[in-house]
């Protein structure tokens, strides 16, 4: 917010440049003043501002206001002790304008009526900027943007929109990421490959909408499972696995925001809120094994479902079912992918070669590391959140998408001495890893 002031004393025709401030000296003893003046708008007609609260502040205390009428005026006393002190003027517009305006020793009060006027700039259109386009796949892609100035007013939206055809707006397809001044990056969804499309970033407040430049990108050709990255709306990146007819993510989840932009809060407690924990209580883990997602986390709202609710995932991705769990095992199976060649010895062929604590039993996941992960599944050892973050190296839970009761949801379970994936069914407020399958 900038200032501009225009001071004059009544008893002496003397006025200072505008933006000038001099100390006014004066023999003798301060005494107590009456300020008073008008507060106006810096626009060519100079419009009176109404409603705008001038404070005299001691620091953070206000020490006390006024607010001006109608036609901008308003009245306030200082003491001389309050001069001597130094406190300092304020405006407060909309609760918007709220900077500190003019130190009282700098303006030199000593006269029993000091006229002080005050003009301020009026609000504005937002301005905003489309700052590029990365991370981009045959589906989606990452913009980023900025908004340098909110035109002294609150955002009412910020976000991006696109289309085929040039000089999008929000019209067309778009998201909005909640926010005000800064940087701020959306994935695009619902992309389709080898297509150009134009991006612009715009941003809104009470005074209108305004778009940034005109971006332009083209999408990948072909999604190629085990080649082809997915992204989240974070701008995290996932490898892709082909397992049989399925194509799962090699990484568990780490966003922070749903697709759609929706927050993901990070949890210190149980409960049925949506929360997401960090393995071992170390935000340095996520990058590594994921965040640990309760099932209101995963889900996003969504009830049990048998296939196809996105939940935590991204576009075109969705939380494996029970059912899908039980595919992936049983293809791994098919595969050879057993020990002593027991059906049902899946596990080291989907954990990592690394992580898991140590053990003797045979066909184990943690005896002999070296032997696991035939499929590249990579399942890491990330603990698990039930009340407090415990068992980081020895076991690692997976949600499904199916409940199995009211309070509970069925998930997959490794863990460094068994041989099998396990069928377990958990209360819903537990924090597990989250994996996703394409649609």
């Amino acid at each position: 917010m900038k200032y501009k002031a225009i001071l004059i004393l009544t008893a002496l025709a003397f006025i200072l440049p505008t933006g000038c401030l001099k100390k006014l000296e004066k023999e003798g003893i301060f005494s107590d003043t009456l300020v008073f003046g008008t507060v106006t708008v810096n626009d060519d007609d100079h419009t009176p501002a109404s409603n705008v609260v001038v404070s005299l502040v001691d620091g953070e205390n206000t020490v006390r206001s006024t607010t001006t009428d109608a036609l901008g005026y308003y009245e306030l006393s200082v003491s001389a002790d309050e001069v001597h002190k130094g406190f300092t003027f304020k405006l407060t517009a909309d609760s918007v304008y709220q900077d500190a305006v003019f130190s009282l020793e700098e303006v030199g009060f000593g006269l029993e009526r000091y006229e002080l006027n005050m003009s301020l700039d009026g609000p504005s259109v937002p301005h905003v900027q489309t700052l590029g386009v990365t991370n981009i796949t045959g589906q989606t892609a990452l913009a980023k943007g900025v908004v340098t100035d909110n035109g002294n007013l609150p955002l009412q939206s910020r976000g991006f929109c696109w289309s085929r055809l040039p000089n999008p707006t929000v019209n067309d397809a778009h998201v909005n990421v909640p926010g005000g001044v800064g940087e701020y990056t959306a994935t695009l969804v619902g992309l389709e490959p080898a297509i150009t499309y134009y991006v612009r970033a715009y941003a809104s407040n009470s005074q209108g909408l305004v778009y940034g430049e005109e971006l332009s990108f083209t999408t990948e050709g072909v999604f190629h499972c085990g080649t082809s990255l997915v992204y989240d709306f974070d701008g995290n990146s996932y490898n892709t696995l082909q397992i049989g007819n399925q194509c799962w993510t090699r990484e568990s989840m780490r966003t922070t925001h749903y697709s759609d932009g929706t927050a993901i809060p990070v949890g210190t407690t149980s409960g049925d809120t949506p929360y997401r924990y960090a393995p071992g209580n170390e935000e340095t883990n996520v990058s590594i094994y994921g965040y640990l997602y309760n099932w209101p986390a995963t889900m996003h709202g969504a009830g049990s479902s048998p296939s196809g609710v996105q939940g935590v995932c991204p576009s075109g991705w969705h939380v494996p079912s029970d059912a899908e769990w039980t595919q992936l095992t049983n293809t791994v199976a098919a595969l050879g992918y057993t020990c002593n060649g027991v059906a049902a010895n899946t596990a080291k062929a989907l954990a990592s070669t690394w992580g898991w604590n140590s053990s003797t039993v045979t066909c184990a996941v943690g005896n002999d590391l070296s032997d696991n992960n035939a499929t590249q599944f990579s399942a890491l050892p990330a603990g698990f959140y039930s009340g407090n973050i415990s068992s980081m190296g020895g076991y690692v839970y997976f949600w499904t998408a199916t409940e199995s009761g009211g309070s509970t949801s069925n998930s997959r379970l490794f863990k460094n001495d068994k041989a099998t994936v396990d069928i377990r069914s958990n209360d819903k407020t537990c924090g597990f890893l989250v994996r996703c399958v394409l649609d």
